[in-house]
């Protein structure tokens, strides 16, 4: 991020005081909100203000906070990636706080005198608590592995799995040639993603040292899907021809970079599907 230019406090009103933020302030909800419909409208709330600096002086700044902020909506949609990223918060923010949000357990000791945090709402002007000595007191036989929020990894099938659990429509890009071949990233739901050689893309293409650092952005707003692309020079190709910006279908195949190419399919699609002719003026040849 820019030292001149500061998007967490510009475009999400994050102040140093609350940084590295959580993934309940990146989206402005309360902490440990559980309505997945909360999460969903106001993640979506989020990204769709930052998104409209993607064109702009900032466009890099926005496409890493669009990122952030998608990792942020993957996990707490996630039942299972929640509750572990909930557990981590909440050793991070003092058990005092696990006190305030859980209530005592049974035939446990009354929490400390002082004053138990807020935790309904973040303040902006009140800096991040340091966690206390653990109270000596029974621990669970097993807890859950902490959650380390870095860029998503090129196969998240396992992460995110489609199928029965998940009625999401999804997109799932194959890399059939080139150094990632047989890679796979798959995303579900309606959210702007990234492919690129940088490692904050949220598809990141390793080895091919002609792509671009962000090459192109897929939108996925169910029914239908946009992929733009971000390369001025080399540009990205869709069945061999170049585009600017085209609507994506089953079975196309995406090309950019020295040799990679990347067959698109597309999971749990709904029953209404864009016609040839909603597809052919989003095209635009080189």
């Amino acid at each position: 991020m820019s030292e001149t230019f500061d998007p967490y406090l510009r475009w999400l009103g994050i102040r140093d005081s609350q940084r590295p933020p959580n993934h309940y302030r990146l989206l402005g909800i309360d902490l440990f909100e559980s309505d997945p419909d909360v999460i969903s409208e106001s993640a979506d709330r989020q990204m769709g203000h930052v998104r409209t600096h993607q064109t702009g002086v900032y466009a890099l700044q926005s496409q890493e906070l669009l990122n952030e902020l998608a990792r942020a909506k993957v996990c707490l949609l996630n039942s299972n990636r929640k509750k572990a990223y909930d557990e981590q918060l909440r050793n991070q923010l003092g058990s005092s706080l696990a006190v305030t949000i859980d209530g005592p357990k049974p035939g446990s000791a009354p929490a400390p005198s002082a004053p138990a945090p807020t935790v309904t709402q973040e303040n902006e002007n009140t800096p991040p608590m340091e966690s206390p000595q653990p109270a000596e007191s029974p621990k669970p036989a097993e807890s859950p592995k902490p959650v380390v929020d870095r860029p998503l990894p090129a196969s998240i099938a396992a992460m995110m799995p489609i199928g029965k659990a998940s009625k999401a429509m999804a997109i799932r890009l194959v890399v059939q040639t080139g150094p990632m071949a047989g890679q796979a990233f798959e995303f579900a739901g309606r959210d702007t993603f990234t492919v690129g050689r940088s490692r904050r893309a949220t598809f990141p293409i390793k080895g091919d040292q002609a792509f671009s650092r962000v090459h192109f952005s897929i939108r996925l707003t169910p029914p239908v899907c946009y992929l733009k692309n971000l390369n001025d020079k080399q540009g990205t190709s869709v069945n061999g021809k170049k585009v600017n910006e085209v609507l994506l279908r089953h079975g196309d195949v995406i090309a950019g970079g020295l040799s990679t190419k990347i067959l698109v399919q597309f999971v749990n699609v709904p029953a209404t599907t864009p016609s040839p002719e909603e597809r052919s003026p989003q095209t635009t040849e080189g």
